[in-house]
């Protein structure tokens, strides 16, 4: 486990090259790398990587936007450099050299900043469908002590302070030009159908898992879909509700044995009562 293996650039090579050396790249590995290491560096280090067995790269993309990564405090792992100066956004040669070498990129993205506005969720959101293999796509969280919990606290931006909703994936702060309501139905909305493309690549990779949980895996992916909404007679926003309403749902309740669901999927004990969460 380490978050910046590729900040040794030769350290990381050398790595990669043990690994073959052993014999051990039978294995699929897994890595979390900067896309500033693998941009200026990706030419030698992806070959390595992919005879390594490294087949998925996870990259702290957070966001393409020069304003928005200012803000995120992420700007200098995210940039390009030639001759020792920044020359923009490292994200896309960093994936094209993964790609090119039939590494899968998972795109951690951040969508939903003080100053974010509809066409700049929506140019994130396109990158990720274009670029990204398995999004990984979050709302900036507001975490108590945080400088990020100050400056959104300033601008009158929080609108919850339920920490058991900090998880990332509900929005919980507003922008100067969208609720946040608006903003988490935009991640989801996209989100559910990149991570479909992606299944076939699983499904080739490992044929005997996703045969057994294919269907598991799909209904997870596209929870609140039903039959009327797959024949175009329900919209996304009332999928979408729904799905919120399982999300608020297991929030209140939780299985203390191993109880049946009823359509909502709503844990319900033998005498179909909810199972109420207990501390």
């Amino acid at each position: 486990m380490d978050d910046n293996i590729t900040l040794n650039v030769h350290r990381f090579e050398a790595f990669c090259q043990a690994i073959i050396d052993a014999g051990l790249n039978q294995v699929d590995y897994i890595l979390q790398g900067m896309t500033s290491a693998l941009a200026n560096h990706g030419d030698r280090l992806a070959p390595v990587m992919r005879r390594a067995g490294f087949r998925y790269v996870f990259l702290g993309i957070e966001n393409i936007l020069e304003e928005d990564l200012k803000f995120l405090r992420a700007s200098s792992k995210n940039q390009e450099r030639q001759n020792g100066r920044s020359v923009g956004n490292a994200s896309i040669r960093a994936i094209e050299y993964l790609h090119q070498n039939g590494i899968y990129v998972v795109g951690g993205l951040i969508v939903g900043n003080p100053d974010d506005t509809r066409e700049s969720i929506l140019t994130n959101l396109e990158f990720a469908k274009k670029y990204i293999d398995w999004p990984y796509i979050q709302h900036p969280t507001p975490y108590p002590g945080t400088p990020m919990t100050l400056d959104f606290r300033a601008r009158n931006l929080i609108i919850n302070e339920a920490l058991e909703e900090y998880d990332g994936t509900t929005a919980v702060v507003k922008t100067e030009h969208l609720s946040a309501q608006e903003i988490e139905f935009l991640r989801w909305q996209s989100e559910r159908w990149i991570k479909t493309r992606h299944f076939p690549t699983a499904l080739w990779h490992s044929p005997g898992f996703v045969l057994r949980h294919g269907h598991k895996m799909l209904a997870h992916t596209f929870r609140g879909s039903s039959w009327r909404s797959v024949l175009g007679l329900e919209t996304s926003r009332q999928v979408y509700e729904r799905y919120q309403a399982f999300r608020k749902a297991e929030r209140n309740y939780l299985p203390l044995e191993v109880p049946s669901q009823d359509a909502a999927g709503i844990p319900r004990d033998s005498s179909c009562q909810p199972v109420r969460k207990t501390a």
